[in-house]
């Protein structure tokens, strides 16, 4: 036997020491305190946590760049958590956990989140660290969890249970075009409403507040590698690609809605098909603009009244109205009090013959359109009629003209956009 020799592996100089350094503390450490520690029922003996780090052997595994003791392979590794192990066992792998932490932060972190998050670990006053690897509904379980990891560019890409931020939304049907989705993890919903915190769905946790301020204040909380400015064009191009042929009629026009209106303009829309289904995704508008939509509840006849208010309210900013035909004659009417104001006021028609969403709806059902065709009505005329302006624009280049007079124009000027519908 004494033949035999005593390391079937040659250790080097530097694997030497760290293996009796960590086998003398076991000694003269860990063992005379490993009774007492269990007995007592102590979580983590903090006192035998500092005695490690003041002498190197919580960081021992992390690079030499960050601090570390620079024995990163996995063999020395063992070496030194067998050696503290035979002190204690419980002890002994509680040392050496910031390797647990470190190993996947050096394998997947940037050289950044390497920085900010293994150079606190050595030293004297080394925290101690863990990794959850959970979900909401898995709990210990790790085949119960659904997430996945999808490398792109510039880093992973993480699809599983999610916090959701939900901004002045209802998570209501009228706001989805069809049942709620289910959400599953954490929703934080934020609302200038406290009474929205619970509609829909319940909260877990409620922001208060004006969303420019909460977003504001949720996004400086964010580590800049959490943002993804360059994916943001992106995600909005292949959003609109997905309707664009839908939509196709009213982008156009709405591109010179866009260019005409100044950054400040207010715009009000309608329950009609070219409000909802072209303004609301293909209109993007100003950073000091406001959007003015009437959410559920399938209000025909908004845009007008709420253009002749929000003018009569702010006289110094341009407001158009935007609806369809069947939507404006709920209270083409009020085409009187616009008239009585002498304000700019451009309302701009998209004129499908009737009620085109219900219309559509039923061809696509196979029945045979019903009470959804309206008699044709001169609305220019009828404009005129009340004392405002009225005109056609059978294209985008006739609307910039129409919609930079009526804007410079005091009263209501009623354009009307003919569509093919039938």
């Amino acid at each position: 036997m004494s033949d035999l020799p005593t390391e079937l592996v040659p250790l080097s100089a530097q694997q030497r020491d760290i293996v009796d350094l960590t086998r003398a503390f076991a000694r003269e450490e860990i063992r005379p305190r490993a009774r007492a520690v269990d007995e007592a029922d102590v979580e983590t003996p903090w006192d035998l946590w500092r005695k490690a780090a003041e002498v190197g052997i919580t960081g021992f595994m992390l690079p030499e760049e960050y601090g570390g003791g620079g024995f990163t392979d996995v063999f020395t590794q063992c070496l030194v958590q067998e050696e503290l192990c035979v002190g204690d066992l419980g002890i002994g792998n509680l040392l050496c956990s910031n390797g647990f932490f470190a190993d996947p932060v050096l394998e997947l972190g940037s050289e950044e989140q390497k920085r900010e998050w293994l150079t606190p670990l050595t030293g004297p006053d080394t925290p101690m660290t863990a990794l959850a690897t959970t979900e909401p509904a898995a709990g210990s379980d790790a085949v119960s969890i659904t997430t996945t990891a999808r490398r792109g560019a510039g880093g992973y890409l993480l699809s599983g249970q999610k916090a959701w931020v939900a901004v002045g939304t209802e998570l209501a049907e009228s706001d989805f075009w069809s049942s709620p989705p289910r959400l599953d993890g954490t929703l934080i919903r934020a609302d200038i409403d406290p009474d929205q915190m619970y509609a829909g769905a319940p909260t877990d946790v409620a922001l208060v507040g004006h969303a420019r301020a909460v977003l504001e204040a949720l996004l400086a909380e964010l580590p800049d590698h959490a943002r993804v400015p360059d994916d943001i064009a992106a995600l909005r191009a292949a959003r609109d690609a997905e309707t664009a042929e839908r939509d196709a009629r009213w982008i156009p026009y709405l591109r010179v809605l866009r260019e005409v209106l100044a950054d400040d303009a207010i715009l009000t829309s309608d329950s009609a098909q070219c409000c909802y289904y072209g303004a609301l995704p293909h209109l993007p508008i100003g950073s000091r603009s406001q959007y003015l939509h009437p959410t559920g509840f399938g209000t025909l006849g908004y845009a007008l009244p709420a253009a002749i208010g929000a003018k009569a309210a702010r006289p110094d900013r341009q407001v158009v109205a935007l609806s369809g035909d069947g939507g404006l004659q709920f209270t083409v009417q009020e085409l009187a009090t616009a008239v009585g104001l002498r304000l700019p006021l451009p309302v701009v028609v998209f004129d499908n013959g009737g009620y085109g969403e219900i219309r559509d709806e039923m061809r696509a059902r196979g029945d045979t359109p019903t009470a959804v065709d309206l008699p044709p009505v001169d609305l220019p005329a009828l404009a005129r009629a009340y004392g405002g302006h009225g005109t056609r624009a059978c294209g985008p280049e006739e609307l910039r003209r129409a919609l930079t007079e009526a804007l410079a124009t005091p009263g209501p000027t009623l354009i009307v956009v003919p569509e093919e519908t039938r």
